[in-house]
């Protein structure tokens, strides 16, 4: 396990918040019926099956510049072959350095969300539930079958098929109290409404799928399930917090104190 990062540069912050989104994806990816995820050429290779670009692909390369334009090739044939459609998570440690032009050309579309950090130690503590909403940790399967994955599957609209498969990938997760995997579930008058994951890894302290059913939104509980992330990275000694944001969820991150450090982009093409 790295240490917790306590003071570093944008450069190293940003290699950092590769690195977690990298261990997400491997941890949460093999988790899922069929998940496999391979290491290769500098790269994280997953492929789960589900025909759903986000759940099949790669996580950055290192690749020449003399031969990227056949491993492209080389990749969307594996792909095109399986029928199925896939990802490029092209982040900074990516080469070549022109390598999302490259997959343009070969008719990937892009799609750039900006990195945001939170220092800890600058920010204000805030109270981890808003209101009437009750926000507890995921500690059994059943609970992150039943409330925590529907509520994800439906806030981020995802198919059938991935819900369930999603809800069946938490009998493979740790979601003990000591896990560096945390997931949080707001509930208002007894109905699952809003979600949010934290993950520890490479000393920094990642936030992912904040989500609320379309009923509940507008009320601050995606805010409170973040808070709940939040308290406990904080408890757990975490300086430094970090997400990938959406256009919808930017200016909460922003009130919440987050900054802009960077950005990750992702090309999805279907077969």
């Amino acid at each position: 396990m790295k240490p917790l990062l306590t003071d570093l540069t944008e450069s190293q912050l940003n290699d950092a918040i590769e690195c977690n989104v990298r261990d997400y994806l491997q941890t949460t990816l093999r988790a899922f019926p069929s998940g496999q995820t391979q290491e290769e050429r500098g790269s994280l290779r997953f492929l789960t099956g589900l025909p759903h670009p986000l759940f099949n692909g790669l996580f950055s390369a290192e690749l020449a510049p003399e031969s990227a334009e056949a491993q492209i090739r080389a990749v969307q044939e594996e792909f095109r072959r399986r029928g199925l459609p896939m990802v490029w998570w092209v982040v900074g440690t990516t080469r070549p350095g022109d390598l999302g032009a490259r997959l343009q050309a070969h008719g990937f579309l892009k799609s750039c969300a900006p990195n945001m950090v939170l220092d800890l130690s600058a920010a204000e503590e805030t109270p981890e539930t808003d209101g009437a909403l009750r926000v507890c940790a995921v500690a059994s399967a059943q609970t992150y079958r039943n409330g925590w994955s529907a509520v994800m599957a439906a806030a981020f609209q995802l198919p059938p098929f991935v819900e369930k498969a999603a809800a069946e990938s938490g009998e493979r997760l740790d979601l003990s109290p000591q896990s560096d995997m945390r997931c949080f579930l707001g509930s208002y008058e007894g109905r699952a409404a809003a979600c949010a994951c934290l993950f520890l890894s490479a000393g920094v302290a990642g936030i992912y799928s904040v989500g609320t059913l379309p009923e509940f939104r507008g009320r601050g509980f995606g805010a409170a399930v973040t808070r709940a992330a939040l308290a406990e990275a904080r408890r757990r000694g975490y300086r430094f917090c970090t997400l990938q944001s959406s256009q919808k969820g930017y200016s909460l991150y922003r009130r919440l104190g987050f900054r802009d450090c960077g950005q990750m982009c992702r090309y999805t093409w279907h077969p």
